[in-house]
């Protein structure tokens, strides 16, 4: 199945990840997260790992490449992301992207994506993520 990227009636915008992230898949998926993102003032970006597969070198340094792009300081609107489910390795990969960038405060993890959702849809912006 096709990885998934969508801006739900809720106002965020969705990334749900199936199966091996190649390099490629990673490349495309980084264009339509966003576009998504500058469809609209959208200020909170979803990424399901729950359902991913392997993930390349160059996939997790297309998705590294992107979070500092969606989250560099000034960059408007100001992106939160949540991540949900996903192995250590790829959080600790994007924790580590996080606090590289200077913006662990707008990037966080949970376990499920009702967690994700719940988070993102009532994060006060001056409480940094746990």
């Amino acid at each position: 199945m096709d990885n998934e990227t969508f801006v739900g009636d809720d106002g965020i915008v969705y990334h749900i990840a199936h199966g091996d992230q190649t390099d490629e898949v990673a490349r495309q998926n980084a264009l339509a997260m966003t576009a998504a993102v500058r469809s609209g003032p959208f200020g909170m970006l979803l990424v399901d790992l729950s359902d991913a597969g392997d993930v390349s070198r160059g996939a997790r340094n297309s998705y590294k490449d992107f979070q500092i792009q969606m989250t560099a300081p000034g960059t408007e609107p100001p992106l939160h992301i949540c991540f949900a489910g996903g192995g250590v390795f790829i959080r600790t990969v994007a924790k580590f992207v996080s606090v590289a960038a200077g913006r662990k405060d707008v990037v966080t993890f949970r376990p499920t994506r009702e967690d994700a959702k719940d988070w993102l849809l009532s994060h006060d912006p001056s409480v940094p993520p746990r």
